[in-house]
């Protein structure tokens, strides 16, 4: 083997190690967590880690809260779009300001499980009225109890959803209107739904729409998440 070969073989098992020792910090548990929780797991990706509490109250009418973890210990939940969009930010900026403040990152989430129980109760927006309009009322027990449940669901999901709305962010102009490189436009309610819903980053979003990502780009776009995001609030 020549020489210059030999020097690029060692370059590459040194950035295929480089690589693999990455993937390794990203899917480890962190050593406070519980140690029930499997050392490395690549295939759960990115993860967040929490404390269990739970809050009671006593006989005496005082609030207390305790934490539930085993042990005592840290728990872990999969990562979302605003946590790596979140640690991203922080490790290229790590004095900047959040991307997202805690209010539009909490209704973000609450929007997402919101969508997600409406479709887990298999019932689409049309046939809300045939409920509302029907005989099972909050007062006939079990079932009646779950119906009104899902009007409600329904009814503040589609009032989240026109707050969003469908104004244009961005769209193609001039040339690159006819240009054949896929770009599209993108709505409040595609960022939203791409990232609440789909896990996408900024980035991996303009990707999918075809849009490069350039910082113009990604601040234009990040701000008209954060509008609908702080529309959403108190809905």
């Amino acid at each position: 083997m020549s020489r210059s070969n030999a020097l690029l073989a060692v370059s590459r098992l040194a950035a295929e190690a480089d690589r693999i020792g990455q993937i390794k910090d990203r899917s480890s548990r962190p050593e406070d967590c519980g140690e029930a929780i499997v050392d490395i797991a690549p295939a759960r990706g990115p993860v967040q880690r929490f404390q269990p509490r739970e809050t009671t109250i006593d006989t005496g009418g005082k609030v207390r809260t305790r934490r539930v973890g085993h042990e005592g210990q840290n728990a872990l939940r999969r990562a979302d779009a605003f946590d790596v969009m979140q640690q991203q930010s922080a490790r290229c900026r790590p004095d900047a300001a959040p991307l997202f403040t805690a209010a539009q990152i909490g209704t973000g989430r609450d929007y997402a499980a919101l969508y997600e129980r409406c479709a887990a109760a298999g019932i689409r927006c049309s046939g809300i009225h045939e409920l509302d309009s029907g005989s099972g009322g909050s007062g006939t027990g079990g079932q009646g109890t779950f119906i009104d449940a899902v009007i409600r669901d329904r009814r503040r999901l589609d009032a989240m959803e026109r707050a969003i709305g469908t104004e244009i962010v961005i769209k193609p102009r001039g040339v690159q209107a006819h240009s054949d490189r896929g770009r599209k436009a993108i709505t409040a309610h595609d960022l939203v739904y791409c990232v609440c819903l789909q896990g996408l980053t900024i980035s991996q979003l303009l990707q999918r729409f075809g849009w490069s990502r350039a910082p113009s780009v990604s601040k234009t776009v990040r701000a008209a998440l954060c509008g609908a995001l702080t529309r959403l609030q108190g809905m």
